[in-house]
């Protein structure tokens, strides 16, 4: 006779959040593909205007000037990166959700290989504190 195994709730509330992360990333690809053929800078614009956000603040005047160099060919492949990022989202959430050994070990090599990014980073801004 078998047993249900219980599921740990901490790899549920992992796998569900990657579910909502995996659904997040498809909306941002179909977002990025409807954005092509139309001009980011002015539906920024917009945006900032409804929320009655200044256009001089300094932020505000980098984000302006990073879209105005995304074109139509960035925005597809952004989307494909958001859909293919989303598939493994996928995948890693159904098998946490399901309790598969092989999607926790998925989910910890994949968190894993941003470490590397995230010490270079570290590194980054503690050499650019000490150059101040």
């Amino acid at each position: 006779m078998k047993t249900k195994k219980s599921r740990p709730l901490g790899v549920f509330l992992i796998g569900a959040f990657k579910l909502v992360k995996a659904v997040l990333f498809v909306a941002l690809g179909i977002g990025m593909l409807k954005l092509i053929n139309k001009d980011v800078d002015d539906i920024f614009q917009t945006f900032i205007q409804r929320l009655h956000i200044s256009e001089q603040h300094r932020i505000i005047q980098n984000i302006m000037v990073q879209l105005s160099l995304v074109t139509n060919h960035t925005l597809e492949e952004a989307s494909g990166v958001s859909f293919l990022f989303s598939i493994l989202l996928f995948i890693e959430a159904f098998g946490l959700l399901w309790q598969k050994a092989w999607a926790e070990f998925v989910t910890v090599i994949e968190t894993s290989i941003f470490i590397p990014f995230e010490i270079y980073e570290i590194i980054q801004d503690y050499e650019a504190d000490m150059l101040k």
